[in-house]
């Protein structure tokens, strides 16, 4: 391949830029690309500037909550707002002082100590009879692009009234805490999960929190929830 001569770029006038080309919406200058996120034109100046924004805004977000909690307990225990000031102001440089404090006001200001109250224990009453029932399973077997194997079990699953819940790859999945109750009527189980980060049920609000299980596809239900410990299920 002959390398071509690097030839210096042509100056142009913002009614020839090229298609990929725009003026940036903020300041007027060119090039600049378009943003989908923004639908608009922005230099790389205005864009490191947009950047740095985000991250100032992500960081007050994370920030601010802990620093007013932190400010509320020493408060409480007697140590004056100027002092905690102070402290915080022992973080940043001597012309920052002002700022951490105005910053330690508008913590305090925007977030107040929560009001506490133990929650209720969860009931659920489950019958049985009426959960949908797990009653079919495809394995789909395949090969990912880097060669390594894998099997997929797309489990179907149907209302007591005949309805239909398609194959998905998460209908049953990893990662959900669950209890598998055995012995149920026929030789069937009974699956409902327990959720999880203190929900009682599935994240998705359009998978059911129980299913019976047919006793054929028991094993295939277990090892598509995975983690199953390998003591005698049921007996702990």
């Amino acid at each position: 391949m002959t390398n071509l001569p690097h030839l210096p770029a042509p100056t142009l006038t913002d009614r020839e830029l090229p298609a990929q080309y725009g003026v940036c919406r903020d300041c007027g200058a060119t090039p600049a690309l378009f943003d989908p996120s923004r639908d608009d034109y922005f230099c790389s100046p205005c864009t490191q500037i947009h950047t740095l924004s985000a991250a100032a805004a992500h960081l007050e977000a994370l920030a601010l909550p802990v620093l007013a909690s932190w400010a509320h307990h020493w408060g409480a225990v007697g140590l004056p707002q100027d002092h905690l000031a102070a402290l915080l102001g022992g973080f940043t440089q001597e012309d920052q002082t002002d700022g951490a404090a105005q910053l330690l006001s508008e913590a305090l200001a925007a977030h107040d100590v929560p009001s506490y109250s133990p929650a209720g224990p969860d009931r659920v009453l489950l019958d049985v009879e009426n959960l949908p029932t797990v009653d079919g399973v495809t394995v789909h077997t395949g090969t990912y692009p880097r060669g390594r194997p894998y099997q997929h079990l797309h489990f179907t699953a149907h209302h007591p009234d005949g309805t239909t819940l398609s194959p998905a790859p998460g209908l049953l999945s990893r990662g959900r805490d669950a209890a598998l109750f055995l012995n149920a009527s026929a030789g069937d189980a009974v699956l409902f999960y327990l959720g999880i980060d203190g929900q009682t049920g599935p994240s998705d609000p359009f998978t059911p929190r129980a299913f019976r299980v047919r006793a054929p596809f028991l094993d295939q239900v277990r090892e598509a929830l995975g983690n199953w410990p390998d003591a005698t299920p049921g007996v702990y």
